[in-house]
């Protein structure tokens, strides 16, 4: 077998060759397939099988009368089996509305593991009351809180929803999270992030399920509205909570989209008409 000796020439084609490889990777970079930070994202791992189970059946042995439980990240959540016996709450007068923002209170204030709220004075709470209709006679007070807030921005997703049956708190569905970690410095400003999306197409669906698209023009772009929120995205078995520019698209694209401001990747996007 002939080699061939190994040439100035093909030396330089070499080095050629390996600059352009270079390059091309530094510009896959360049378009934030990576964060750069190594705190970001936050992330919320699953338990372990054992640690969850202890936690559900402590839940369930301290508060009787739940209709809830822990899910697998350690927050509350619904039932996951609708046929486990729950004790009835005693027909008693029912809680009036300043009792039973107490009751809700005292309870995030006891569980800030699983609700994820570390001081219950933070959360704003919508109230709604009825008391008929109901096979049992029982009443009810149905409350929901606002999303979380860290400084000025939203976490979208996290309105804990509570129910009251009689004078007992039965279920607690949703959460907070205790930590948020938000960058000091984004890799895409607002203007980088709606560049972004220049020419993208979206897509909707008429009433009768017909499929039809749009396309995200200069002029869109310029018309969108767009503010920071964390969303928290399941990926891998794990939330992420991802900081992001909100994009608000109007007519006649009419899309939301969520970019993050430190990998450019798009987290979500949902048409925000009705077909």
């Amino acid at each position: 077998m002939n080699v061939k000796p190994v040439t100035k020439h093909m030396t330089k084609q070499f080095v050629t060759f390996l600059f352009f490889a270079c390059t091309l990777l530094s510009c896959d970079k360049n378009n934030l397939s990576y964060s750069g930070d190594p705190n970001y994202p936050t992330v919320i791992q699953k338990l372990n099988s054992a640690t969850h189970s202890e936690l559900k059946t402590a839940y369930a042995k301290k508060y009787k009368y739940f209709i809830s439980t822990i899910n697998e990240y350690g927050f509350c959540s619904y039932y996951d089996d609708v046929f486990t016996p729950v004790d009835n709450p005693a027909l008693l007068n029912p809680l009036t509305q300043t009792e039973a923002t107490e009751l809700i209170k005292s309870f995030v204030s006891q569980n800030p593991t699983i609700t994820g709220v570390k001081n219950s004075a933070d959360l704003k709470l919508t109230l709604s009351y009825s008391d008929t209709g109901f096979w049992d006679n029982a009443t009810y007070w149905n409350v929901r809180s606002a999303n979380q807030f860290i400084d000025t921005i939203e976490v979208l997703n996290t309105q804990i929803m509570f129910e009251i049956k009689n004078r007992e708190l039965r279920s607690c569905v949703g959460n907070w999270y205790p930590t948020i970690y938000i960058p000091g410095k984004f890799n895409l400003d607002r203007d980088q992030a709606k560049s972004s999306l220049l020419n993208k197409v979206v897509w909707h669906s008429t009433i009768a399920g017909v499929p039809y698209s749009a396309t995200i023009t200069t002029a869109s772009l310029a018309a969108s509205t767009t503010r920071l929120v964390v969303v928290p995205y399941t990926i891998n078995n794990q939330i992420e909570l991802r900081v992001t520019w909100q994009i608000n698209i109007p007519g006649p694209v009419y899309y939301l989209i969520n970019v993050d401001v430190m990998t450019g990747e798009i987290i979500s996007e949902q048409p925000t008409i009705i077909s």
